[in-house]
């Protein structure tokens, strides 16, 4: 990449902050529609919510540790820099779809804690649709564009190549991240913390254990299915659980 290219990507980046540094609206304006009154409000104690996870480093960490293996003296180290240029890209991905996500938690919570069924379905098909969007442009340029985005990193070709084939191989799930992420971010956000931490280990447990299986039957770079394939099998549960679990665990909070 050129040092013109470079400035004007510098450019975009600050026109982007520029315009997300916005006055927070007054709620006084909002529509009534938008407005929830609920009685469940005043005695909410969100403090007393916690949230877990199992740190994404220790994922990488093993991931790196089945390259070096798999990948020997020679090539173990050009993967796990691959492996790494492949992170910065999924971070992209990841980051932004995470922000969606949380920051509408509490249009779930509030709506949740309403007893309103049909709000609650509505927003989080609006926000899978948004995820949905976001996610379908990121795949394509996953699939298109990725070589550009290593030469960011690197000039050789040998890395380039490599790197750009494990970004096309690691994004080919990305699709499913679109129910996975509203998924365990709305039950976070309604209190549902056990739900959201159930779904969120699947996904994690399944890309483990995928990590095991797959280098020592079809090699070192089959390790980048275990992503596509943690998030097609948890995409599935999710959606499931939304049809099907979370009508009824609205109405369940209904009948208190």
């Amino acid at each position: 990449m050129t040092v013109k290219k470079l400035r004007y990507l510098a450019y975009a980046l600050v026109a982007v902050a520029f315009c997300a540094c916005q006055k927070e609206p007054s709620t006084s304006g909002l529509h009534k529609d938008y407005l929830v009154y609920t009685a469940y409000d005043t005695e909410a104690d969100f403090g007393a919510l916690d949230t877990y996870y199992l740190p994404d480093s220790i994922l990488l960490i093993v991931l790196n540790t089945v390259l070096q293996r798999f990948g020997g003296p020679g090539e173990g180290d050009i993967l796990i820099t691959c492996a790494t240029i492949v992170q910065s890209f999924m971070l992209i991905i990841t980051m932004p779809l995470g922000g969606i996500t949380a920051g509408t938690q509490s249009i779930l919570g509030y709506n949740y804690g309403a007893c309103d069924e049909k709000r609650v379905m509505k927003a989080f098909r609006c926000i899978v649709l948004l995820c949905l969007v976001f996610c379908g442009i990121m795949f394509l340029l996953a699939q298109t564009v990725s070589g550009a985005f290593v030469k960011i990193f690197t000039k050789d070709p040998a890395y380039i190549d490599m790197a750009a084939y494990m970004i096309r191989t690691y994004s080919l799930g990305v699709l499913g991240l679109t129910i996975q992420y509203p998924f365990v971010d709305g039950m976070t956000g309604m209190g549902l913390v056990k739900w959201g931490l159930t779904f969120s280990m699947l996904r994690k447990g399944i890309f483990l254990v995928s990590v095991f299986v797959l280098p020592p039957i079809f090699g070192a770079t089959a390790v980048m299915f275990s992503e596509p394939l943690s998030d097609v099998v948890s995409a599935v549960f999710s959606g499931c659980a939304a049809m099907f679990l979370l009508p009824k665990l609205v109405a369940k909070q209904c009948c208190k």
